[in-house]
């Protein structure tokens, strides 16, 4: 197994080759990796959705967008409440697991936006034609922080844009994702690759801090975001 570490380098390829999956349309300024799903509803509308049997919770981003509660019979109910966009993290702390759905309330069909991918160019080397696709190989945190916000910008498949990582830009991508997750408030979180997982250890206070844990880590990946992970909850949740 391949690992990369902050700090630590335990393999010596030139070049790793992780292809980002990169998809969907959305101008929430939160996502750098493809929902699970997308939901489209209509003001005070609602939907349900299946989710996998066990021990499943979910949570909005935005309360004033979409509210969502999971129930017994393996199905999660999405309430409207106003326009705009917002995400739902669907998480199982037993198994680990982790689903976002991205839910869009009260929007039409947008028309698809493809920003100009030359901003690429000086940080990634990539995108000078100014079309796509666009093949990018990540050797810089600076490149990291352009592609994230292209993704952001534009509606993008992962046959827009496809990424290699180097070791030297996965330890950027390492760094970048540690920062984050110390300025939101979680300190202490070992970060490392293990092929193409992320690798977790740690410890958090609760299962609704281990799922705020989850959301940053999903809005700062650029790429697919795989996890795999012992992180301790030192309170967890009961009946």
């Amino acid at each position: 197994m391949r690992r990369w570490a902050l700090g630590v380098l335990r393999t010596r390829p030139a070049a790793v080759s992780l292809l980002a999956a990169m998809l969907v349309p959305s101008v929430h300024p939160v996502r750098a990796v493809p929902p699970d799903q997308i939901v489209r509803l209509a003001v005070e509308d609602g939907t349900f959705l299946r989710v996998p049997l066990g021990d499943w919770h979910a949570t909005s981003t935005d309360e004033n967008v979409v509210r969502v509660q999971v129930f017994d019979t393996a199905e999660a109910f999405l309430e409207a409440r106003g326009p705009g966009s917002a995400q739902v993290l669907v998480t199982n702390p037993v198994l680990r697991q982790i689903k976002v759905w991205r839910v869009r309330v009260g929007e039409s069909e947008p028309d698809r936006v493809l920003p100009d991918p030359a901003v690429l160019a000086d940080p990634c080397g990539c995108g000078q034609q100014g079309g796509y696709p666009v093949r990018c190989k990540v050797r810089t945190a600076a490149c990291v922080r352009a592609l994230r916000a292209l993704l952001t910008r534009g509606d993008l498949t992962v046959e827009d844009v496809g990424i290699v990582y180097t070791t030297e830009g996965l330890q950027a991508l390492l760094q970048d994702l540690k920062d984050r997750l110390d300025r939101a408030g979680y300190p202490g979180i070992e970060l490392a690759f293990e092929g193409a997982n992320l690798r977790l250890r740690g410890r958090v206070a609760s299962e609704q801090r281990w799922r705020g844990l989850m959301l940053e880590l999903y809005r700062g990946m650029v790429g697919k975001l795989l996890v795999s992970h012992q992180l301790e909850i030192a309170a967890p949740e009961t009946d």
